[in-house]
Formats: C-alpha cells, structure tokens, sequence
C-alpha cells in the first residue's frame, strides 16, 4: 500500500481587528429582542494559500433584519 504523510496542520487564522461592529435595521420588537448570537459574520478563507489578505466580513442575519453598517467592513487575516 502507498505511503501516506499527513498534510501539515494549519493554525488558526490570525484577524485583524478581532472584533467587529455590526449595525442592524428592522421592526422595533426584534431589535430590542437581538442579542449577539443572532448576527453570523464570516470572511470566506477557502482556496487561500498561507499569507496575508485584506478580505470583506460578511454579515448574515435572520428574519426581518437588515445590516446597516459593518466597521470594519475589511478584516487583515494572517494564514500560516
């Protein structure tokens, strides 16, 4: 049987800043009711080789509300 090595292990993305802030919009009953939990932002990391990126957050929300305002809307993220 061919000899397998496993592929080196990744570690963590580094990101820069490490918080965000996310603005939201909808009827008044949801927004007192949101809590952190209820925003799910990302930055799409797929196919990015070891190295630095400027890359987008992006801001999914349920329901009736809407993304207002993303600061910072770019994140640094440091692969190795």
């Amino acid at each position: 049987a061919p000899s397998t090595s496993p592929s080196p292990a990744r570690t963590a993305p580094v990101i820069e800043p490490d918080r965000i802030t996310v603005g939201v919009q909808g009827p008044r009953h949801v927004v007192r009711e949101i809590d952190q939990t209820a925003v799910h932002a990302y930055v799409e990391l797929d196919g990015l080789l070891p190295g630095r990126y400027n890359r987008p957050v992006t801001v999914e929300l349920g329901g009736a509300l809407s993304v207002t305002h993303i600061d910072p809307p770019f994140v640094l993220i440091t692969l190795q």
